[in-house]
């Protein structure tokens, strides 16, 4: 069997919208950049190979992706809030390079040297607590001014 493990920093910019009733939706990017890679190989549970990859040779270094999710707050007060939700992202960039056939060869496993899209996709599910230190309002004349709770 084959793995590959990525180790990624990534940094999220979210714009979310909450609903009267406390359900929201949220859209935005992610900047993902790879720190590191590692491949294992293994036939029968027994090591075959192990070696690090790098980054700059077979795979793309960093790509920016699309975050989604929906979910709910079951717990809300003036400055404290629990959500529960959903929340994937989609990649835009195919993080193996198009040159690159042998990111996935090792001696043992051969690709069959087809080349197709690898848009990283992923799913996760969000438990958060929020603690609320001010809120921005909108006077009457228009003006806007955040307020800090003392």
């Amino acid at each position: 069997s084959r793995r590959i493990d990525f180790k990624a920093l990534e940094f999220d910019v979210i714009l979310r919208y909450t609903g009267e009733f406390g359900f929201y939706a949220e859209v935005g990017p992610k900047f993902t950049s790879i720190q590191s890679i590692n491949q294992t190989s293994t036939s029968n549970n027994e090591l075959i190979t192990q070696f690090d990859l790098q980054a700059e040779q077979n795979y793309a270094e960093s790509w920016v992706n699309l975050i989604f999710g929906v979910g709910m707050l079951p717990l809300r007060t003036d400055r404290f809030e629990v959500g529960l939700g959903l929340r994937g992202s989609y990649g835009f960039a195919n993080i193996i390079n198009s040159s690159s056939y042998f990111a996935v060869s090792d001696g043992v496993y051969t690709p069959n040297y087809t080349t197709s899209q690898t848009n990283p996709i992923t799913l996760h599910a969000v438990i958060e607590f929020n603690y609320i230190f001010g809120y921005f309002g909108i006077a009457n004349c228009g003006k806007f001014r955040m307020k800090l709770f003392e």
